[in-house]
């Protein structure tokens, strides 16, 4: 699932990989990846008859993994987009004063990597439903993803040394959520790419963990 998903955030046609993932093309082209799977691993796990080592997705499971999708879809809109959309919506009339006040909302809360709450993860799958219908608003969403890239990383070396201090720092202080502290973790190990994208949000984790106290040099220290 890792690498599947990897690959689907990595060949996306724009920013939108979530809206991508559910189409036909994009299937198409995971079935052609082996992804380096080892079937005989697997094998358990394949084996219907196999009870003992085959898991079940419970209700509870699915609706998790439903909730993760809905936060990423909205994650992967940027929060210059909610703007747009919010004011899109007042000229258009075409969102409530509280869908626009929404909008707004997600947008500062994305702008700042706070986490949504659960209200504000339904109210904006009803936003983007309907902003959807009007791929206008999302045509410069791209390039504001790019300036932040270029923005961020400016001045900031991102190596794979530095993001493990972090991750390490983090093990030790708590302060960046699950998440945050899982992507460190893998993009230091190489399971995933130093890609451009991965160094944004890398470089972003950085200056937040910088502002929470982080420091390079008391991390050795810290360990010992």
């Amino acid at each position: 699932m890792i690498k599947t998903e990897e690959y689907i955030k990595k060949n996306a046609p724009g920013s939108l990989y979530g809206e991508w993932a559910k189409k036909e093309e994009c299937w198409l082209q995971i079935r052609q990846q082996n992804f380096d799977v080892s079937l005989h691993e697997i094998s358990d796990d394949l084996d219907s008859n196999s009870n003992a080592s085959r898991r079940k997705l419970t209700k509870k499971d699915t609706e998790k993994a439903e909730i993760q999708t809905s936060l990423d879809r909205l994650k992967s809109v940027h929060s210059k987009t909610w703007k747009k959309i919010e004011e899109w919506g007042r000229e258009t009339e075409k969102l409530t004063q509280y869908q626009r006040d929404m909008a707004n909302t997600i947008s500062s809360r994305l702008w700042a990597q706070k986490e949504l709450t659960e209200t504000e993860r339904k109210q904006g799958e009803k936003i983007l439903d309907i902003a959807d219908k009007n791929p206008h608003l999302f045509l410069d969403m791209e390039e504001f993803f790019l300036e932040d890239e270029s923005e961020v990383i400016a001045g900031t070396d991102i190596t794979a040394d530095l993001v493990q201090a972090i991750a390490q720092w983090n093990n030790i202080n708590g302060l960046l959520d699950q998440k945050q502290h899982r992507f460190l973790e893998y993009l230091a190990r190489g399971r995933l790419n130093m890609t451009g994208k991965n160094k944004y949000i890398a470089a972003r984790l950085y200056k937040k963990a910088q502002k929470l106290g982080f420091n390079e040099a008391c991390v050795s220290e810290e360990v010992q």
